[in-house]
């Protein structure tokens, strides 16, 4: 289950005098919101998947501009990931009842998921898969 900020303690300084923070606070809170994102189970099946490229981008050998590519791709899915999670929970916090608007908003952010993460398959299977059909046929 996610770790939802419960005390103040755990809470973000994001009141009026958020623009007053020193970078050592943005940067515990920045950090606070990656750890909030590798909670997310949707998060962990990303990176997941990222680090299996990954792998096998090494194995098979890719150039830069491949790489870059590849990289490109997987933060894409891993960037709107993690604003997903962030509308989810700020939808949880807004209302806990049903309201067609916020269901239309959770499902474009969903959609959003989707199309990067469809989009990342298309550029790995374009520069992952001539590469693997050649190690294959010998």
């Amino acid at each position: 289950m996610p770790s939802q900020p419960s005390q103040p303690s755990q809470m973000s300084d994001h009141g009026p005098n958020a623009g007053k923070r020193s970078w050592i606070v943005k940067f515990r809170d920045t950090f606070r919101g990656l750890g909030f994102a590798v909670q997310e189970q949707s998060f962990r099946v990303h990176v997941f998947f990222a680090l299996a490229v990954l792998i096998a981008t090494t194995r098979l050998g890719a150039s830069k501009t491949e790489w870059l590519f590849l990289v490109a791709a997987i933060g894409s899915v891993l960037i709107t990931e993690t604003i997903n999670t962030a509308i989810e929970r700020l939808a949880r916090a807004v209302t806990k009842e049903e309201n067609p608007l916020v269901g239309q908003a959770l499902d474009l952010a969903s959609a959003a998921v989707l199309i990067a993460s469809f989009f990342a398959v298309i550029v790995g299977l374009v520069i992952l898969g001539p590469k693997c059909l050649a190690l294959l046929s010998g």
